[in-house]
């Protein structure tokens, strides 16, 4: 007995379901990237506060027993090892590929951030303010002073 012709099923997707899981994707891009932009930027706030806070140890290690920072600069407290940085020059070091500088006055330290885009310094700014004498963002650099 012959067996009734049976058409054989074609293998792949449909316009419909190639569409339905695009969308989805679309979708799920759509939560995901913002999420992932945001951890990234916060990860650089946090290297750049940790940066800056070891930066003035270090300078407060390299016045040791002085009554003021007199020779104290960014370069100085890396090269020297005052501090350890995850960076062997102050130039191009900071988390957005800006500079660091430090200089002093007297019993006065003055870091400094250059290179940042504005909303990640305001950011920053807010973040470090609490534990500096004064913060200030202007122009995408931030400048932090401290005293003692």
């Amino acid at each position: 007995m012959n067996k009734p012709f049976l058409p054989k099923r074609q293998a792949g997707l449909t316009a419909v379901e190639l569409i339905v899981g695009l969308a989805v994707l679309a979708l799920v891009l759509l939560y995901a990237v913002p999420k992932v932009n945001s951890m990234y930027e916060s990860k650089q706030e946090e290297s750049l506060i940790s940066d800056i806070s070891m930066l003035v140890a270090g300078a407060k290690k390299m016045r040791g027993i002085r009554s003021n920072y007199t020779g104290v600069t960014c370069n100085t407290i890396v090269s020297q090892k005052y501090a350890s940085m995850p960076f062997s020059s102050c130039t191009g070091a900071n988390p957005q590929g800006g500079n660091y500088t430090v200089s002093a006055s007297g019993s006065t330290l003055t870091v400094t951030a250059t290179g940042l885009e504005a909303n990640f310094c305001s950011r920053v700014e807010n973040a470090i303010a609490p534990s500096s004498t004064t913060a200030a963002c202007s122009g995408g650099t931030l400048t932090t002073t401290f005293r003692g």
